[in-house]
């Protein structure tokens, strides 16, 4: 292979590599199989437990580990997250 396919080929992968980057990990109840949000610590992201205002942020919210009283967030409920 000569210099300009080797440097073709490597910069390609690198390409790839840098495309592949991970993003917030999802929480996920295993019992269900039900998503109750990224683990995000943006706190404008819709779908993260850090947005106080979103779904899965909410300390209003059903489906909110941040909700004391919900099903996710007590530490009585027998569903919460472990």
């Amino acid at each position: 292979m000569n210099k300009i396919g080797l440097t073709f080929v490597a910069g390609f992968l690198l390409g790839l590599a840098l495309d592949t980057s991970a993003g917030s990990p999802v929480l996920v109840d295993k019992k269900t199989v039900k998503y109750l949000g990224n683990l995000s610590s943006n706190p404008y992201d819709p779908d993260s437990t850090s947005n106080p205002y979103g779904r899965y942020g909410s300390e209003y919210s059903q489906d909110s580990i941040n909700n004391p009283y919900g099903q996710y967030g007590s530490p009585y409920s027998q569903d919460k997250c472990e």
